[in-house]
Order: C-alpha cells, then sequence, then structure tokens
C-alpha cells in the first residue's frame, strides 16, 4: 500500500536529529521520511535449485540498513524464473541508506519458526541469495530499471559483512533479479537536510562463525586470567602485611596527585626488573576431536539468522580481545628482554613528571579539552551540515555516472510491461554501479546489445538457462544466442524484455 504523504520537516534533521530516526524500536515518537521508494519486485531467473526436483519456490524479503521491513513478496512455486510483478512502498529517512532483497526458497518455514532442530535437518527456508542496493546513487524521481546480479549467502549477514565477501571475491553470483526503482521526495532540496542526520549505524564486518575457534579464544582468555590471577594474588598478600603504608600512600597522594603517575612508573620499574622473559606460547585449537568438530560444525549450520549474528559477534570480540592480550604479552617479553634500558628511561621520564609536577594538571586539562572539543565538533550541528554539503555534491556526480551506464527504452526497443515515459534501463554496469558489485569508474557510456537468437537443435538433453525447464522435442527444441552463447527456451525466447547478451558484460581484456 503506498505510504502517505506527509509534511517532512529540514529543522527536525538539524536541531533533532533524533526524532527522524530510522530505527523502529526507538523510544522518541519518528518524524516523516524525506522519501518513497517505489520498489517494483518484478521477476528473476536462473535461480540455484534447491529442491529435489531440480526447482525452487522463491519469495523476497527485504531490509533497509539490516532492519527488516513489511516486505515479502507471494511464493511462486516449482521455478528457477520466477514472476512476481508486486510493488511496494518504503520510507527512506536517511539518503546513504542501503536496500537489501533477500530470495528465499520456501519449506517449511523460516529459522525461528521451525526451530533449531527443523533448521538442522534442513526444514527451514533456505536462502537463494541476496542484492544490496545503495539509494544515495539513485537519482530523484526518477525510474530505472534494470537486472541485478544476486549473490551467494548463507545466513541473512550484517551489511558490512557481505561488503567485505564481495571485496574478497568470495560471493558468487546465483542468479540475477529485475527491480524498478524510483526515489521520490517532494523538494529535492530535502536530501540535503536529509544528509545532516548522518550515515545509518552498521555493525563490524563479521568472519564466518566457528565453534572450534571461539572455544580456542575463551581457553586463551581463560589461561591470561589465571596468570594475572596469579600475579596479583602475592601483591594483595603483601598489601595486606603493610596496610599501614599503603593507606598511608593513599591518604598522600589525595593531597599530592601529581606523585600518582611518578608513583605508578617507578612501582611499574620495580616489576619489571624483577621479572624473568616468559616464552612465547602458540596458540593451539581447544577443539581437537574430529567428532566435536562436526558436531560444531552441524550446530552453525542449523542456528537462526539472528543466533548466527549474535555469536558471530561475541567471536569476533572475543578475537579481537585475544589479539590485543597476545600483542600486549609481545611487547611485555620486548620491554623485559631490554628491561635496564626501558627501566631507565621510564626513570628519567619519572623524574621530569616530578620536577615540572605544576604543569601536569595544565598539560592534562588541555589534553582533555581538545579530546572532548574533537567529540564536540564531530556531533555538532555545524559538522553535520559541513558533511552534508560535502556528501551532496559528490552525490550529484554519482547520479550522474549512474544514469549515464544506462539507455533508454526507447533506444534498445523494448516492448516491456515496464515502458513509462521518464524510465531508463540500466546496463550491467549502471546496475552493478548500485549494488556492491563494482563502483562507477566512467562517465563513458556502456556498449551493450541484445541476444541474436536462432533456433537451434540438440542431439543431447539440454536445459533452458533462463527458467531451468527441459527442452522437449527432437528438432528445433529451442534457441541459442549467437554471440554469448546462452540457451533458451520457446517461452523465455518469445519474451520481449531479455536480460542484455553476457557478450556485452564481459571486461575486455
Amino acid at each position: 500500500m503506498p505510504i502517505e504523504a506527509e509534511a517532512f520537516s529540514p529543522w527536525l534533521c538539524l536541531a533533532a536529529p533524533h526524532l527522524s530516526s530510522d530505527d523502529p524500536n526507538s523510544a522518541f515518537p519518528r518524524a516523516a521520511p524525506y522519501a518513497v521508494l517505489q520498489l517494483f519486485i518484478d521477476r528473476a531467473h536462473a535461480l540455484p535449485a534447491a529442491d529435489l526436483n531440480g526447482l525452487s519456490d522463491p519469495y523476497v524479503t527485504a531490509q533497509i540498513n539490516d532492519q527488516d521491513l513489511q516486505v515479502r513478496t507471494t511464493t511462486q512455486n516449482g521455478t528457477l524464473a520466477p514472476r512476481w510483478g508486486e510493488e511496494f512502498h518504503i520510507p527512506v529517512y536517511r539518503p546513504e541508506s542501503v536496500l537489501t532483497l533477500y530470495v528465499h526458497d520456501e519449506d517449511f518455514g523460516t529459522e525461528n519458526i521451525v526451530g533449531f532442530a527443523g533448521s538442522l535437518v534442513g526444514l527451514s527456508d533456505d536462502l537463494l541469495g541476496c542484492v544490496d542496493i545503495s539509494l544515495e546513487r539513485l537519482p530523484l524521481n526518477t525510474k530505472l530499471s534494470g537486472w541485478f546480479d544476486l549473490h551467494s549467502v548463507t545466513k541473512a549477514t550484517s551489511y558490512r559483512t557481505r561488503v567485505a565477501l564481495s571485496e574478497s571475491g568470495e560471493a558468487q553470483t546465483v542468479g540475477r533479479i529485475r527491480l524498478q526503482l524510483t526515489l521520490r521526495v517532494q523538494q529535492p532540496q530535502d536530501e540535503l537536510y536529509a544528509l545532516c542526520l548522518g550515515p545509518p549505524s552498521f555493525g563490524e564486518p563479521l568472519q564466518p562463525l566457528n565453534f572450534g575457534e571461539l572455544m580456542t579464544h575463551v581457553s586463551s582468555i581463560a589461561r591470561v586470567l589465571g596468570r594475572v590471577g596469579d600475579f596479583c594474588g602475592p601483591l594483595v598478600t603483601r598489601a595486606e602485611r603493610f596496610s599501614s603504608l599503603v593507606f598511608g600512600t593513599a591518604i598522600f597522594l589525595v593531597w599530592r596527585p601529581h606523585f600518582i603517575l611518578p608513583l605508578l612508573i617507578v612501582k611499574f620499574c620495580v616489576v619489571l626488573l624483577l621479572s624473568q622473559p616468559v616464552p612465547t606460547e602458540v596458540s593451539e585449537s581447544a577443539v581437537s576431536d574430529p567428532k566435536l568438530q562436526q558436531v560444531f560444525k552441524a550446530a552453525e549450520v542449523g542456528l537462526a539468522a539472528q543466533q548466527y549474528t549474535e555469536i558471530s559477534m561475541a567471536q569476533n570480540q572475543l578475537g579481537t580481545c585475544v589479539s590485543t592480550l597476545h600483542d600486549l604479552q609481545e611487547t611485555w617479553a620486548k620491554a623485559v628482554a631490554h628491561k635496564r634500558a626501558v627501566s631507565f628511561a621510564l626513570g628519567l621520564v619519572a623524574l621530569a613528571l616530578v620536577h615540572f609536577r605544576e604543569w601536569q594538571g595544565f598539560v592534562l586539562r588541555t589534553l582533555l579539552t581538545i579530546m572532548l572539543a574533537f567529540f564536540l565538533a564531530q556531533n555538532s550541528c555545524v559538522a553535520r551540515v559541513l558533511r552534508a554539503l560535502y556528501i551532496y555534491k559528490y552525490k550529484d556526480t554519482s547520479a550522474t555516472a549512474c544514469l549515464g551506464m544506462g539507455v533508454t527504452l526507447e533506444a534498445i526497443n523494448l516492448r516491456s510491461d515496464l515502458k513509462r515515459s521518464g524510465t531508463c534501463v540500466l546496463t550491467p554496469g549502471g546496475a552493478a554501479s548500485l549494488s556492491n558489485s563494482s563502483q562507477v569508474s566512467s562517465n563513458v557510456p556502456e556498449k551493450v546489445s541484445m541476444h541474436v537468437l536462432e533456433e537451434e537443435t540438440w542431439t543431447e538433453p539440454a536445459w533452458c538457462q533462463h527458467c531451468g525447464g527441459f527442452l522437449w522435442g527432437a528438432w528445433r527444441q529451442g534457441w541459442k544466442c549467437r554471440d554469448c552463447a546462452v540457451v533458451l527456451c520457446h517461452a523465455c525466447a518469445a519474451e520481449s524484455d531479455l536480460d542484455f547478451c553476457a557478450k556485452s558484460q564481459s571486461k575486455p581484456s
């Protein structure tokens, strides 16, 4: 259903950005969006087969900035080339938002419905592929239509995780989906005000979940905590024996705070001089049993997407902690190896702090003031406006480049149901510039061509590369492109809105 037009307030973006939040769980009342995205999900082809009969039952869901939307198409049963033809209206609060479309194969329900046991035995809906579309590159009030690559993913991971997979080349193309996108705004300048809200918040890229690695991180942290306890235990015992000296020193430091840093440095030098070299440890996997590793692999596959993401975040955070601890251990080992030189240098620093103790407070206050002023400038209204002006200027360039990679419907003489005046059909490079497939590199229009189909006869079994259907008959079972050699059945070859020829999509050597 179309969203009713509401008055967009540019002043809320400047003075109260929390009221224009796109977070559905926000405690504040949500203001009107600056734009509405008209999304028409037309069709797809060459989807992977997820069922035993060699077909799938695909449907589409959507997210914006990793937040679920009330978008779900109907299920098209038993096909690899589904036709949905459904339109949705999505409110957009931030111009730098990212729209994500997931294509699923319907089985017995989502992972949250069938549970862990159902996911473990393969009863949950399979994720066939997804595509991320950057809304900041969409021109305003312009209809864009094109075919977008679907990339393989095992779970509904975060946006930055998918970007990292795409940049590393691990994401594979698993079909294409045809979309029509129109970013509707009432006033073009509303985009500039909406940019003052800042970018949407995305989580950090997550590594693939590995329970064996997770257990190794936990074991490493447990060993470090054990060493810290062994080190601090004798210190606490000594402090209890000399409690009068400890509390007397504490009272002295309360009245003479400029001696705190020199005293800590001296204490560190004493501990350093008394320390012995520590052998470097090699981290080993905490899970060496092959059977246990198989159990962990099965558990990783059976987890629901939300649980998978939460445990992956914990694994990443523990991995960061372990990496930091290893760096500290290496630094401590180097300091112990050169403990005399390090203690001498730190002793000079302590003497300098004592000699210039009147300046300690001034230096600390100055550093704290600079840090707080930096954070204030980052989050101030002026900083947000300057950032918005810079991005708005760059956005005009990227939108022009995106349109430069498109060709009009009239130019390629398509007789599509999507044909409307002012509609721009994106070439493969233009569609890729809106997603994670590639970046806009040139404003030169891309050379594209349509399929040159010729009726063909096969003496061996053949299948349509568009819908996956078997080519029946003994004579002239289907069609074949003279340029890219794609094989099509009679029904798919009769379509007037086929994808572009694959020969024009290949990069020149």
